[in-house]
């Protein structure tokens, strides 16, 4: 008989409990670090939408000046907040899934 699944689909679905829970601890506890930045970011004024990512440090010296639209991902602290500062996500490549053809 002819399996079509692809090899991904055979390495996800052959895996045993123990690695899936792995796994499973291991995306939560990220989850959690990036849930506890947002926490700390709105706790010190600045306006942040869900599914964000990003380092603690930036979210210890956030303000009001900074503000990072949903799902977005900053992966450095080194942002002048003094001045306003707003991270919009990009729709634009969620919404096209055929990269080769933007304009």
């Amino acid at each position: 008989m002819l399996d079509n699944r692809t090899l991904y689909e055979k390495n996800v679905q052959d895996r045993n409990q123990l690695r899936y829970l792995i796994g499973l601890i291991v995306r939560w506890k990220q989850n959690f670090k990036y849930a506890r930045a947002r926490r700390i970011a709105r706790k010190r004024g600045a306006t942040i939408g869900e599914g964000v990512i990003m380092p603690i440090s930036l979210a210890k010296r956030a303000n009001s000046n900074l503000t990072i639209g949903n799902h977005s991902s900053i992966q450095t602290n080194k942002i002048d907040i003094r001045s306003s500062v707003t991270r919009k996500p990009c729709h634009h490549w969620s919404r096209n899934r055929n990269y080769h053809n933007i304009t």
